[in-house]
């Protein structure tokens, strides 16, 4: 649906009177490049299970969702690793997030062979190793580190410490990111130092906050859910979240993955990996084993990136510019709100609301964009990649928040940009 609504119109269907108007402490501007850039997606082609043995496919799930970020083990359940597999992945564009070890005795000499085991990547693709990771979920997958047979916590730090190090060491790997382990401060484990203010572990904090079964995932992707840190102060990242069917139904799930994927970005988190690309019988993939079909998830991830796609070549570099000097009125508790925009300084602003039940309640919320804008348009990822209403001349809007996101989106005009001494 495309509707075209006039000036007079809108303001009869925002009514009379002064507008109450709401803040929040937010990121109040970020790239189009950035937000979709920190976005990303486990795999399993370690294990070569489900369809992962396919390269193709996995590289067309992977440009359908628009996503470049790829998380998995290198390796450590085959008894020759799939370089191929890696390198070609990494030739189509991908860049990995490679787990140094998932339970296991562990020694330096390990993480050295790790760290050769995928220079061979980084060799055959420079620039592909984004980052390393520690140990994952050590409540779950028992760690031993061999020197001293240290378990749990302290085997975990141990080798921490150590992968930075030769992480570091190794010039191969000058920028690539040293992510934190997973599994502490649950489990039993003790929640150990804070990475942000201890030299020489990571550097970037890292969770998996698994959203409770057909919840919304505010509360639970929160910075707080890092545990070891002040307010979930620092850098962070998540490098596992998502939903599993049938316990969260399939429509709920595509409406929470937007929320996971703007609630990251609102809390700038620097990666957000989702679990994961494929399914592999246990409900969690965005695509369907027996056929590939993209799940409501994934269709809806596609959407979101579709329409916020800046493809320029300035896209990751222009700078930021506040054009819409915007604000909100009837927000919902559950309401937030980013700014998005792109290189041709289309502003994109996303609202969305989180209501403990689905489908959510309809709230409705009205957009003041400060002044009159020629052209707005506002798009439902729910639903596809046209706008689901097209407005001329109108300085303000009312959108329905129930569940998920929506976009609410402003050209950049030709006043705009003159009043920023853009043209």
């Amino acid at each position: 649906m495309n509707k075209l609504v006039s000036t007079t119109t809108l303001l009869l269907l925002l009514g009379a009177g002064t507008l109450s108007t709401q803040t929040q402490a937010a990121p109040t501007l970020l790239r189009s490049y950035d937000f979709i850039n920190a976005m990303g997606v486990n795999l399993h082609v370690s294990q070569g299970s489900s369809n992962y043995a396919k390269m193709p496919m996995v590289i067309s799930n992977m440009n359908y969702l628009g996503v470049v970020n790829a998380r998995d083990s290198y390796n450590p359940f085959w008894g020759n690793p799939p370089y191929s597999y890696y390198t070609t992945l990494a030739k189509a564009g991908i860049k990995w997030n490679y787990i140094a070890a998932v339970g296991g005795t562990k020694s330096p000499t390990t993480i050295a062979t790790f760290l050769t085991n995928i220079s061979t990547v980084e060799n055959a693709v420079p620039g592909s190793t984004l980052a390393v990771e520690g140990p994952n979920e050590i409540n779950n997958f028992a760690l031993t580190w061999q020197p001293d047979g240290t378990k749990g916590l302290p085997a975990a730090l141990s080798f921490q410490k150590e992968l930075y190090a030769q992480t570091k060491a190794n010039v191969l790997f000058k920028n690539a990111k040293v992510f934190y382990f997973t599994g502490y401060n649950a489990g039993g484990i003790p929640k150990g130092p804070d990475p942000a203010t201890t030299p020489g572990l990571a550097d970037y904090n890292n969770q998996h906050p698994y959203p409770a079964a057909g919840k919304p995932p505010t509360k639970y992707v929160k910075r707080t859910v890092l545990g070891n840190t002040p307010a979930g102060a620092g850098p962070a990242v998540y490098t596992e979240t998502g939903y599993q069917s049938p316990k969260t139904t399939a429509q709920a799930s595509a409406a929470y993955l937007l929320s996971i994927l703007a609630n990251s970005a609102y809390n700038e988190i620097y990666r957000t990996y989702i679990y994961q690309l494929m399914d592999e019988g246990d409900g969690y993939g965005l695509f369907a084993k027996a056929d590939n079909a993209p799940t409501p998830a994934a269709v809806a991830w596609h959407n979101l990136n579709t329409i916020l796609l800046d493809s320029s070549p300035t896209a990751s570099s222009f700078a930021l510019t506040k054009l819409i000097p915007f604000s909100t009125a009837g927000l919902p508790p559950t309401g937030r709100f980013i700014a998005i925009q792109k290189s041709n300084y289309e502003t994109n602003i996303m609202i969305w609301a989180e209501p403990d039940s689905f489908p959510g309640p309809s709230a409705p919320v009205t957009v003041n964009l400060g002044s009159t804008q020629a052209t707005v348009n506002i798009y439902d990822p729910l639903i596809g990649t046209e706008p689901v209403q097209a407005l001329r001349n109108v300085n303000a809007v009312q959108v329905n928040l129930t569940d998920h996101p929506l976009i609410i989106q402003v050209p950049a005009s030709t006043t705009s940009l003159k009043k920023a001494k853009l043209l």
